[in-house]
């Protein structure tokens, strides 16, 4: 199949989406809310924002304004972000009863109106005691309400960290100003946590939620998430499971919890009780969320190597969540279909897309393809996107510079592993520890890594899941 075919799907789909919109002014069918929901795949976002305001009424909104200025969020138009949620805020507090809480809750942290955001966010924990599924979001980021406490910010999946960073330093310093005058104030602690753990600042995060701890969890447990994959990222499971089971003390629905509770158990060996905590996630999440979940479900096969079985779920996820594209193309890859791969692969990766595991995925597809130019530019890519772009990158560019005849390339890569990966990988492979292996020994850890590896392509916390079954086998 020609390369660009995938290109040419999604113009079709683009023309068959913009036809039933000339059909459907009153969105009976709900054209426009599909027509939104590729917009926002395809990363459209101004797109989108001048669409909402354009037709409103495809949407049945209740407010358009808030829709509108979270477009431009995703957009990182900060200045018309703020002008539609000072409109919103104006209007949802005029109508109190009629209002959509968790919106009028994200315009004001985002509008820095941090006294009346946080009484409101008091206001919302008591009535989700009665009504939680009130707050199930009519957004165009669909979450649960305390997903939506956690990250009250527009901020696109793989959107520029560059950008975001300076919005989170700017909200920090607003966050300093206003705590300075609130010291007993718990909310500001938390949303500096929330900041700093973005920024991917996290001895800063650790002091921001020193007194969160200390909260009655049954209340406030959900806001021990970031200590939660603070922990699970540098490897400390059971401390991991503490915090992450106090957030499911505070609300059973938290369903992203669940899910990051079965990495948790992939990290420690226990599978059974991954699977299980997929299953219970998506009995108990909202509809809206299913597909999320069968995607990480489907991500989580991959790593264990179950490729068919995640195809399954990834396919049932792939029309409503679109980062399902970049672990279908994995899958597919790693079943040895290329070319239908590289089509999912183009698609998940949008016009200034910053997802760094779309681009190695693609790049090894590249590599394995004999199209090594195109390989080292994605490679390329995901480098520049991390400065810690992960095993499977540096694996495969030195698997790429070998390819290519280029052993002085193909040690530099190598040398860029973690010491603890490559002394896994040499005694696995039973090649005595050494500081300067042979090149041949060099390629052999590499190919036994690639191997070992399966679908796990991120962060060193998941080197326990390929770690623990190939210690079983030896």
């Amino acid at each position: 199949m020609h390369p660009g075919a995938d290109l040419k799907s999604g113009k079709k789909e683009e023309i068959h989406l913009r036809r039933a919109l000339l059909l459907d002014d009153k969105n009976a069918s709900g054209a426009g809310d599909a027509w939104a929901r590729f917009l926002v795949q395809q990363a459209r976002f101004l797109e989108l924002a001048r669409f909402l305001r354009r037709s409103p009424e495809h949407l049945k909104r209740e407010d358009p304004d808030f829709h509108i200025g979270w477009a431009y969020g995703l957009a990182h138009q900060w200045r018309l972000m703020r002008h539609h949620f000072k409109r919103h805020s104006q209007l949802a507090q005029k109508n109190k009863a009629g209002a959509n809480k968790i919106q009028l809750f994200c315009a004001l942290m985002c509008l820095q109106k941090y006294g009346p955001a946080f009484e409101l966010a008091e206001n919302i924990l008591d009535d989700a005691r009665t009504m939680p599924r009130q707050y199930q979001a009519r957004m165009l980021q669909p979450l649960e309400y305390q997903e939506r406490l956690v990250q009250p910010w527009p901020w696109p999946e793989n959107g520029s960290r560059t950008r975001i960073s300076h919005y989170c330093a700017r909200e920090i310093k607003a966050l300093d100003e206003w705590s300075r005058r609130h010291p007993a104030s718990i909310w500001a602690d938390f949303y500096k946590n929330c900041l700093y753990t973005c920024m991917g600042r996290p001895e800063e995060a650790q002091r921001a939620q020193a007194r969160l701890r200390h909260l009655p969890v049954r209340r406030y447990g959900w806001m021990r998430l970031n200590s939660g994959l603070r922990n699970l990222h540098l490897g400390r499971y059971d401390e991991a499971a503490i915090d992450l089971k106090a957030c499911l003390h505070a609300s059973g629905r938290f369903w992203r919890v669940r899910c990051l509770l079965a990495e948790v158990s992939l990290c420690q060996g226990d599978a059974p009780s991954a699977w299980n905590a997929f299953d219970r996630a998506a009995k108990r999440a909202a509809p809206l969320n299913r597909n999320q979940i069968f995607a990480w479900r489907g991500e989580a096969l991959l790593w264990t190597g179950d490729y068919q079985e995640a195809l399954s779920w990834l396919t049932q996820a792939i029309n409503q969540c679109d980062y399902a594209l970049c672990w279908r193309g994995a899958a597919l890859m790693l079943v040895g279909k290329h070319e239908e791969a590289l089509l999912d692969l183009n698609r998940a990766i949008l016009p200034g897309s910053e997802d760094m595991e779309a681009f190695i995925w693609r790049g090894e597809l590249f590599r394995r393809m004999g199209r090594h130019q195109e390989s080292q530019k994605d490679f390329d890519r995901a480098d520049r996107i991390s400065s810690w772009a992960g095993d499977g990158l540096y694996v495969n560019r030195a698997l790429l510079r070998h390819a290519l005849g280029d052993k002085i390339g193909m040690r530099r890569e190598f040398n860029r592993l973690d010491g603890a990966v490559v002394d896994f990988l040499a005694g696995h492979l039973r090649i005595p520890l050494s500081a300067a292996y042979t090149d041949d020994a060099v390629q052999r850890i590499l190919n036994s890594g690639i191997q070992l590896f399966r679908g796990v392509r991120r962060e060193p916390y998941l080197r326990a899941i390929w770690m623990r079954r190939a210690a079983a086998t030896e």
